[in-house]
């Protein structure tokens, strides 16, 4: 996938998919949302709430971690991702490259949304539980979880090992 994406796409890709993060997330993200110290980033939204809700996420991707330092030390404080232009990821530019990129790639049915499932299904096969994939995620309901974590049949015969061992 990513030799199919543009190096600038293909960075707030990498940054949802191994975060969980929305895009709007992620193209809201500024230099002072960066822990280094911390390995951790602050992700903000008003999804689903009138008041703004902030999460810590913490970022154990080295690349992630190394692309998003070097993106601060060049940016500072605004947006750490930018698109080609070198202008900040507006909601428009975005999609219109996701879906350029995608179809070059042979992904038309890729949505970003998958980014999302593909991060809290990983999390939960690494035996995560629900209460912190949610939190991860940014949900407040456990239900929310369900339809994020996909379970397959080789989760199932995993599971069914596990309980004969």
């Amino acid at each position: 996938m990513e030799m199919a994406f543009s190096k600038e796409l293909w960075a707030i890709v990498r940054f949802c998919l191994r975060t969980g993060a929305r895009p709007f997330e992620a193209r809201q993200l500024v230099g002072g949302d960066v822990n280094a110290d911390k390995r951790w980033v602050k992700l903000k939204h008003k999804k689903g709430s009138g008041s703004l809700l902030v999460r810590e996420v913490p970022i154990m991707d080295d690349a992630v971690m190394d692309d998003l330092l070097g993106r601060v030390k060049l940016f500072g404080r605004d947006e750490v991702f930018r698109c080609p232009s070198g202008m900040a990821w507006s909601r428009t530019n975005l999609a219109s490259q996701w879906e350029a990129y995608k179809a070059l790639a042979g992904l038309a049915d890729l949505q970003w949304t998958d980014l999302r499932h593909t991060f809290a299904t990983r999390m939960g096969r690494a035996g995560v539980n629900a209460t912190t994939i949610a939190d991860l995620l940014g949900h407040t309901n456990l239900g929310l979880v369900q339809r994020y974590v996909q379970v397959t049949s080789l989760d199932r015969e995993a599971a069914t090992r596990l309980g004969i061992a």
